[in-house]
């Protein structure tokens, strides 16, 4: 298992077995059984005049596609007035994107799309999304029926711009048998940084890495601020903070486990290279998608992310929206509402999806993982960090924004060993730019 999934190509692949942006995980084949009726209000919209048809842009690849297609044909057949098509893009949440700008453009638009807490916040910025507010309030929706960073992940401005498919949640990944050997303890509850660096160093050789992965994106480095008391953005995002003190600790914090600690390998040798998942390594913090282990020759488990402050890890989800341009609003709800519906979530669940939002179904997945989920032993470990998690303060170009800083945290991670303070100010004005920008 030589090539790593991290992060970035996460959200950049077919789906999100978790959650996408520079990375989705793969999913779903269609499932039979017998879905649920739509609601009622959405089965008498359905059942009289003429025949509509709604555009349903999702991303592409097996088994998404014939997953999606199955369930569509069951919501066809519940409501025969309403034909659905698919449009499917490769590419990600940022084929997505593209895909209805495009459509928007062409007046074309999808009614219902596949999305992600990436795009979410800049397609509401040009009001080609459509704000659910009133749609849930008319229908007395039960958005209590979901896991709440997730649902939350989807509010921006004080408006609810979809509904949660699935979500994942940074935990710390660790190698029971390499921990083991070297005499050092399984982490505990309440374990600190200080209590995995002693541990990692007992691990450390030739051969095997204490610790990895810390510098896959910002993602470590966001989480870290959070936990020192900062953000990568002011509370109104609109203005770049992580050249903060917050934010300079913790990119110092990681170029000591490299440089100073030497626990953790360099940027370029971290790269697309999965030590964890072939065995070298003892600690990974990670997205609780776990397929990369599902065949590893060594015992594993999870626990929450060390802390030497505030409790505190990151969320990201995939869910379904409305666009802003459909001229079917009702028939769009009833859909969405369906490919929303416990039993769409069964199927989901069924094909791999092994964080699906929804509560019920959630809490049933963890305590009866089957079919193709893989799961540690410590699901609680999941459970309790939906609880403390947070999503990111999403903000304009939101990937050119972690390109940035990602660039900037490399200069202080890697061979130069730029202060932090210099690397993490030299990209403000930038990242001000960008997230003030638009799709």
């Amino acid at each position: 298992m030589g090539d790593q999934l991290t992060r970035r190509r996460f959200l950049g692949r077919a789906a999100v077995t978790g959650l996408g942006l520079s990375g989705m995980g793969a999913l779903l084949a269609a499932c039979g059984g017998t879905a649920p009726a739509a609601s009622s209000a959405a089965s008498s919209k359905a059942s009289g005049g003429s025949k509509v048809t709604l555009q349903f842009l999702t991303l592409n690849g097996t088994p998404e596609q014939p997953m999606y297609q199955g369930l569509l044909n069951e919501f066809m057949k519940q409501n025969p007035n309403i034909e659905v098509k698919m449009v499917n893009v490769a590419g990600g949440a940022i084929g997505i994107q593209q895909k209805l700008l495009v459509m928007l453009a062409g007046g074309t638009p999808p009614d219902v799309f596949w999305t992600h807490t990436y795009i979410t916040p800049g397609l509401a910025s040009i009001s080609a999304v459509m704000p659910l507010d009133d749609l849930i309030a008319k229908s007395s929706y039960d958005t209590g029926a979901f896991l709440k960073p997730a649902y939350d992940d989807f509010h921006v401005n004080g408006h609810q711009y979809a509904l949660p498919r699935e979500t994942t949640a940074f935990v710390m990944w660790y190698n029971k048998d390499l921990l083991t050997a070297a005499g050092a303890p399984l982490p505990q509850p309440g374990w600190t940084w200080e209590d995995l660096i002693a541990s990692a160093h007992k691990v450390q050789s030739s051969q095997n890495y204490g610790i990895t992965n810390m510098t896959d994106d910002i993602y470590m480095q966001l989480v870290k601020t959070w936990q020192n008391g900062g953000d990568i953005l002011n509370t109104a995002r609109t203005k770049y903070t992580m050249d903060q003190k917050p934010g300079v600790d913790a990119a110092t914090f990681i170029q000591d486990l490299i440089w100073k600690e030497k626990i953790h390998p360099t940027p370029d040798t971290a790269k697309n290279v999965d030590f964890f998942g072939q065995g070298k390594a003892a600690f990974q913090p990670l997205f609780t998608v776990f397929e990369t282990v599902k065949d590893a020759k060594f015992s594993w488990d999870i626990a929450p992310l060390p802390t030497d402050g505030k409790k505190v890890t990151r969320v990201a989800s995939a869910g379904h929206s409305i666009c802003s341009k459909t001229q079917h609003p009702a028939e769009a709800w009833a859909l969405l509402q369906f490919l929303e519906s416990t039993h769409a979530f069964d199927v989901y669940v069924q094909n791999g999806v092994s964080m699906p939002s929804r509560t019920s179904v959630f809490n049933e997945a963890m305590a009866h993982p089957g079919g193709k989920i893989v799961l540690p032993k410590s699901v609680s470990v999941i459970q309790d960090a939906f609880g403390y998690g947070r999503p990111e303060p999403i903000a304009g170009n939101w990937v050119a924004v972690h390109q940035a800083v990602d660039s900037a945290c490399l200069n202080v991670w890697g061979p130069q060993q730029e202060p932090a303070s210099q690397a993490l100010s030299a990209v403000a004005s930038n990242v001000d730019k960008l997230i003030s920008e638009k799709p």
